[in-house]
Order: structure tokens, then sequence, then C-alpha cells
């Protein structure tokens, strides 16, 4: 059996599934655990972080009678980075970009019920909701960002309790 210790690490075990999985779609993916040193100059990458929110009230029943919440809402926030090209082609680099991050994050529910490499312990119960997008220039950087965010839950696998 996993230790609870282990079972209960929901943002890292979440935010690095979700990473491998952009990664596996050739994107350059990073969370807080695995950026690089001067991770900033790569470009274009996709910034990953999860924030746990309340239990849903949802619990796991062991044989003994007893019972541990096993699910979670959650917010995840991509954000988008990219180095905009002054050209009139270019100008649409950044929101190809960010389609690609949308059309990954339509199908990121799905990859974790089926994927028990990246989404060992957990999976995300329902297609993520879409909670907005916040886009902005940074001249001072020459970058263009933006932040894509949303809303789901996130469920311990009932078979992680009996590893």
């Amino acid at each position: 059996m996993s230790s609870l210790d282990d079972i209960y690490k929901l943002r890292p075990v979440l935010e690095e599934a979700i990473r491998a999985t952009f990664e596996a779609m050739s994107f350059v993916a990073l969370t807080r655990l695995n950026a690089p040193e001067k991770f900033q100059q790569a470009t274009p990458r996709v910034e990953i972080k999860c924030r746990i929110g309340a239990a849903t009230g949802r619990r796991h029943i062991f044989t003994d009678g007893s019972m541990k919440f096993d699910a979670w809402r959650f917010q995840a926030a991509f954000q988008a980075v990219t180095i905009p090209v002054s050209t009139e082609s270019g100008n649409s680099t950044h929101e190809d970009y960010v389609a690609r991050i949308r059309a990954e994050c339509s199908s990121l529910a799905q990859a974790s019920w089926s994927d028990t490499q990246k989404f060992p312990t957990i999976l995300i119960a329902e297609p993520l909701q879409d909670s907005g997008t916040e886009s902005n220039l940074k001249t001072d950087e020459g970058s263009e960002v933006s932040v894509l965010t949303y809303d789901g839950i996130v469920c311990i696998r009932t078979d992680a309790w009996n590893n």
C-alpha cells in the first residue's frame, strides 16, 4: 500500500503529470519543481501551476469502514510565453501557441484516465472548465504572455490505496 503521505501529494503529482503530458506533445513545459536555472530563456514555453482547493466531500471507504477524502477541486494556470515576431504573418505566433495549449487542456481529463504512467495515483475526474485567459505584452522583456486558467476536480485513483 502506498503511504498516505505519497497519496496526498496532489499538487506536485498533478503538476508533473500535466507537464509530462504537455512535453509529450512537443511543448517546453515547466513547473516550479522541474524548472532549470535560466528557464525564462526558453521560448515558446508553458509554465504550469496548480492550486488545490476544497475537498468535494467524496470519500474512499476502506474495508474496515474508515473513510478518507479522495477528491478535491483544483485550479490550473498555464502561462504561455512567446517572443512576438514583428511581421504580419508572425503576429499570429502567440495566438497559435495559446490555441495549442487550449487543445491540449481539452483532452487532459481523458488522458489522465488512461495514462497511469503519467498519472500514477490521481486522475482528473471531468473535462477542465475554462475560467478565462489574461494576456499582455511585456515590452521590457520582449515577450508576449497569456495565462489560461482552468477549474477541475482531481481524484485519488481507487487502486492507489492498494499499491
